[in-house]
């Protein structure tokens, strides 16, 4: 079990925290963007310790180390962001080969998001409507980083997977530079870890104990 955020995180909490704010579409109630994928580690890892909570990530050979028994901030995995975004109920399921995936609480993506049609830049969280479980923004505004480095998806059934430790790391749900029809649920997008882009921001998720 695990929480998530409703909202992307904002340029309010992330220079609370960090002491700087990064982005290049300045406002302190717009998501934090322009931030690499080391830079969410490290805010999540300095969030938990204000907090008093273990902190999730260590850096040991130049690889990041996820403890799964923290009890801290962390970003979610690949899986977990595709299952909030769905917001599928168990009974539930989503043929692939049937039926294309949609956005995050619509099949019309400007709906729920903001891509290349309706904005240039990102915009205050909760203007758009949420999935199912009142989650905002999964779909456009700033693509998210999750915790997985990129791989291709095995072939057998898998139930709740972890990618790769690698260099190369995953962002989903497409942002404001994006074109929606592109930005699909089922859409990856690959970035090396320590590149960063005005349209990618992040998320925060939590272990429930």
């Amino acid at each position: 079990s695990f929480w998530i955020a409703d909202i992307e995180l904002t340029q309010q909490t992330y220079t609370k925290i960090m002491g700087e704010n990064p982005s290049r579409h300045k406002d302190l109630h717009k998501p934090v963007e322009n931030i690499r994928w080391t830079d969410a580690i490290t805010f999540l890892n300095t969030l938990s310790e204000r907090e008093n909570l273990s902190i999730c990530y260590k850096e040991i050979n130049n690889s990041i180390i996820w403890d799964e028994n923290c009890s801290g901030y962390r970003l979610p995995t690949e899986a977990e962001w595709e299952y909030a975004s769905r917001a599928v109920a168990k009974k539930e399921t989503c043929n692939a080969k049937t039926q294309r995936p949609d956005f995050a609480g619509s099949k019309e993506g400007l709906e729920v998001g903001w891509f290349k049609e309706n904005s240039i830049a990102p915009h205050h969280g909760r203007k758009k409507k949420s999935n199912d479980w009142y989650l905002y923004d999964m779909s456009g505004n700033v693509a998210e980083w999750v915790w997985d480095g990129y791989s291709t998806y095995p072939k057998a059934h898998v139930v709740d997977p972890r990618g790769v430790d690698s260099r190369n790391k995953v962002s989903r749900g497409g942002g404001w530079a994006d074109f929606s029809e592109d930005q699909r649920l089922d859409v990856r997008s690959v970035d090396e870890r320590s590149w960063r882009f005005d349209w990618v921001g992040m998320r925060i998720a939590r272990t429930v104990n």
